[in-house]
């Protein structure tokens, strides 16, 4: 994979930097100012790349089509998407353009030593406020150390691991003041942009949120339903399939500034992609849902394909904008990456480190509400039959009395059967109420003992 790209894009002359670390290398694509490539020494690379740059002739068709060019990995937008991206905010989704001064932009580069400068000039229209202003965007990537490296109780990780990372370094100044163009101007209010930084990832895998609360997201585009989001007090897990086009935004106030991507490989085999970043509750996040563009705040966002753009998903994140109301005209955001390979069990415990996320025990939990559900089952069927039955009863009980009171005078034989009917439907009524407590004590001892074999299982792991 990782020659294909680099001699396919060399033939298409768009030749890939490589920065090499003691355990892989990244490779990056000056068209677009993207890590393409983030691999690790066995040679998996953790990003989704387009299919068609991994062979000559496909990829020279790639670049030299018409339009926007989605060649994948870890790339830099600007905020907002409402009103940079979409022309026409009342049909978004026949208006929506990449601004060519953004993506690809015509980014200058510098490689030097170890790390790889871009910078990007570029004049960017606001096509609903009706006004433009120029920017510049730099980013400086270079490789940097596993964040584990000086975590004692985690060495004896290391050695089971293959890791790859970097840090990247995004500036975004504005340089020149919003200028008017051509209609009818929204006067008095300015302009406000923001760093937007995505990793595009192979889907097949689930991103991990950790928050501080209870939080759920916002929904963009269809409703996200329980297929592909599970929200627990601390964590948002979100499904990153290609089956279903879903988008969800998350709250800076909720959010912890980490994120992980989690995917199975074969048999044993893991991923982990961990993206961590400064979140600021005080600063203004622009990036909006298309249909409340009053709608600010929101930091983290996550958006699973349909798979008609590519078998992807991606892991998004803003920086605070600069611009009107803000006091700013340049901020700089710093991120890592950090990228694991191994097995589940090292995996694992590399997702408590870095996440806070014990998953053996959450695979448990799910195990748990899998129980649940099938003893919720178990119940409604055990209550339809007592109901059945009582009906039964009752029925029986009701025809012979009215057989009784038919008769001029109840014979002592109709009372003794009276009351034995009463006293039968009593014990059946008792019997119902302690089978319902016996279903219930035996799914509550489950429940624990399923809860303690995953805690004790997590323990013995983790020592």
């Amino acid at each position: 994979m990782k020659s294909d790209l680099i001699s396919a894009l060399a033939a298409a002359e768009h030749p890939l930097l490589e920065l090499e670390a003691q355990d892989g290398s990244l490779l990056i694509l000056p068209y677009g100012a993207r890590v393409l490539g983030l691999f690790s020494s066995s040679g998996e690379n953790f990003f989704w790349v387009n299919p068609s740059l991994t062979a000559t002739a496909s990829s020279k068709a790639f670049f030299s089509s018409t339009g926007w060019k989605n060649s994948g990995g870890d790339r830099t937008w600007v905020a907002p998407e409402t009103d940079l991206f979409i022309k026409n905010i009342d049909d978004p989704w026949n208006t929506y353009e990449v601004p060519s001064s953004i993506d690809p932009g015509n980014y200058t580069v510098q490689k030097v030593d170890e790390q790889v400068k871009m910078i990007n000039q570029a004049r960017v229209v606001f096509h609903n406020l009706k006004k433009e202003c120029e920017i510049e965007l730099e980013k400086t990537i270079r490789p940097v150390v596993n964040p584990l490296h000086r975590e004692k109780e985690a060495k004896k990780l290391l050695g089971q691991l293959e890791y790859i990372g970097y840090e990247q370094v995004t500036t975004l100044r504005l340089i020149s003041p919003p200028l008017p163009t051509p209609g009818p101007s929204q006067e008095g209010r300015g302009v406000r942009l923001g760093i937007w930084n995505l990793i595009q990832l192979p889907a097949g895998g689930h991103i991990i949120i950790p928050t501080v609360k209870e939080s759920y997201p916002h929904d963009y585009f269809e409703k996200t339903g329980p297929s592909h989001l599970r929200v627990t007090p601390r964590f948002i897990h979100f499904l990153l399939d290609a089956n279903e086009r879903h988008k969800i935004g998350v709250q800076a106030i909720s959010t912890i500034g980490r994120m992980g991507y989690l995917r199975s490989l074969e048999s044993g085999i893991r991923t982990l992609v961990v993206r961590n970043f400064l979140i600021n509750p005080s600063g203004e996040y622009v990036d909006t849902p298309w249909d409340n563009r009053s709608d600010l705040g929101y930091a983290i966002q996550c958006y699973n394909d349909d798979g008609h753009l590519g078998k992807f998903g991606e892991m998004e994140y803003h920086a605070p904008a600069i611009g009107e109301g803000t006091g700013m005209t340049t901020y700089q955001d710093r991120s890592q990456v950090w990228a694991f390979l191994g097995k589940e069990q090292a995996i694992n415990a590399v997702c408590q480190y870095l996440l806070g996320a014990e998953i053996g025990i959450n695979k448990s939990v799910d195990d748990v509400c899998a129980l649940d559900s099938a003893m919720m089952i178990c119940l409604c069927v055990v209550l339809i039959q007592l109901i059945m039955r009582l009906k039964s009863v009752v029925d029986e009980h009701k025809a012979q009395n009215i057989m009784s009171l038919n008769s001029e005078e109840m014979s002592t034989t109709h009372k003794t059967e009276y009351k034995g009917q009463s006293i039968c439907l009593c014990v059946v009524l008792i019997n119902a109420v302690m089978r319902l407590k016996s279903l219930m004590d035996e799914h509550k001892a489950q429940s624990i003992m399923r809860l303690k074999s995953s805690v004790d299982e997590y323990k013995a792991h983790k020592d």
